[in-house]
């Protein structure tokens, strides 16, 4: 191993794993990056959980109340009591020390935690020995939509969970297994689906050597006991109900095929005028066979962990990575911003493989911000905005976008040739298609402000 700074980091990838571009400083990309992210933060924050987020902070700060306190938004802040302490910090210098008290400066504060965050994790993917140069994986991580939406434009906190499963992952190659497992501890007391991470990296040790698995888990348990311990002192009822019932009983929710199924055979079966109880009971089938199907899956990607050899890394984080594909898709809660920690994960994979994301996957991620903005605009804009802007301020918003989205295809195209974001015909039909469509959502969304079927 060769000490390079705040992580060790094997010696065997850290040369030639990514291409510099030398004429790109790492202080203007993260700069622009970070610009980006807090003009986002203050423009845009989602009508539910940034509420949630916001109203917690002043409910511990300026209130005073209990953990969990269930007579305002906090009850439905459903996690375990360590992300308190993601927001508390940031928020704690804004109500009693920033001079300036306006909405937009408390959500920029509100995602300041995130933006670091996210920052922070583009810099863990840093050529070792090019100090001034950014590369492909971190501009992967600095311009992706999907890290963008979760963090800076929806105030959620995935990219958490991503850089521990990133340092637990780190600590594991290192041989370094009681650190691995404060990591991993750590990611799964913010995110539940850190557990599918530390699972199988638990079973690799199990299998190859059960004094590191001891170690492993000693270090999960080092952070459980005292984060679990003081949510018991605080408020034991609250913790169990929002961080683990709540999540063992919400109903389906998201994106995922097991949700798009299920409340499709609603839509038909309600349409059909079916019995209720028949309704019902087909519904729960649904959820049941798909609950069979990823446990199934789940298993024989256990067994894929369970025979990976010991130093085969690529091929252990690449079973990861594949028990987290099947359980966004099957599971009946998926939601876009679980990809901040997806995202994380699959850089480390280009890392260790020696891969990196194309120029013109970089140039679509770029290209594509804009337009994640403008799909959820009208859940995303504050009172405040609208105010400031005017009545019309979702067709004014909604056309910026658009217009700064084709700015840049088509500055994209004359710098890089007319054929580099479309070299591929289905890519290009698809994105023709893609802006056919783009009309009818945005006539879509219109169509619900005016009939006021959207309260902000």
């Amino acid at each position: 191993m060769k000490n390079n700074g705040s992580l060790l980091v094997p010696i065997n990838y850290q040369q030639k794993i990514v291409t510099p571009f030398n004429s790109l400083n790492r202080f203007l990309i993260y700069y622009v990056a970070f610009i980006i992210r807090a003009v986002t933060a203050v423009l845009f924050i989602d009508r539910i959980d940034g509420s949630v987020f916001i109203q917690t902070t002043k409910d511990i700060l300026l209130y005073k109340t209990e953990l969990y306190f269930d007579s305002t938004l906090q009850y439905k802040f459903n996690y375990f009591p360590l992300v308190y302490l993601i927001y508390l910090p940031s928020m704690a210098f804004y109500y009693f020390i920033f001079p300036i008290k306006s909405p937009a400066f408390e959500r920029l504060f509100l995602k300041l935690p995130l933006i670091l965050g996210e920052l922070f994790a583009a810099y863990l993917f840093r050529p070792i020995n090019k100090k001034t140069m950014v590369s492909t994986l971190e501009l992967f991580i600095l311009f992706n939509p999907f890290i963008l939406y979760a963090g800076s434009y929806k105030s959620q906190f995935d990219i958490f969970p991503g850089i521990f499963m990133l340092l637990a992952w780190r600590k594991k190659i290192e041989e370094r297994p009681y650190a691995s497992g404060i990591f991993s501890g750590i990611a799964m007391m913010m995110k539940q689906y850190s557990l599918l991470f530390s699972f199988f990296i638990w079973l690799h040790y199990v299998r190859h050597d059960k004094k590191k698995a001891y170690y492993h888990s000693l270090g999960i348990i080092t952070v459980f006991i005292p984060v679990l311990g003081i949510g018991a002192l605080l408020n034991p009822h609250g913790m169990i109900y929002h961080a683990i019932l709540f999540h063992l009983g919400r109903n389906p929710n998201g994106y995922s095929l097991t949700v798009i199924i299920y409340y499709a055979t609603l839509a038909i079966l309600s349409f059909l005028g079916s019995f209720q109880i028949i309704t019902t009971l087909i519904a729960q089938g649904i959820l049941l066979v798909a609950n069979f199907l990823l446990l199934y899956l789940l298993v024989k990607i256990s067994i894929r962990v369970w025979n990976t050899p010991k130093n085969d890394y690529a091929g252990l984080l690449y079973n990861v990575l594949l028990g987290f594909g099947i359980f966004y898709f099957l599971n009946k809660g998926f939601l876009f911003h679980y990809l901040a920690a997806f995202f994380v994960l699959l850089t480390e994979y280009w890392r260790i493989t020696r891969r990196k994301p194309s120029l013109r996957l970089l140039a679509w991620e770029i290209a594509f911000i804009p337009i994640i903005y403008a799909l959820r605009i009208i859940l995303m804009v504050p009172i405040d905005i609208k105010v400031l802007i005017g009545p019309n301020w979702f067709l004014i918003l909604w056309i910026i976008l658009i217009l700064i989205h084709m700015l840049i295809i088509i500055l994209i195209t004359i710098i890089k040739g007319k054929n580099y974001l479309f070299y591929n015909k289905k890519v290009k039909i698809g994105y023709v298609i893609f802006l056919i469509l783009l009309p009818l959502h945005f006539y879509g969304l219109y169509l619900t402000l005016k009939l006021q079927l959207y309260t902000p």
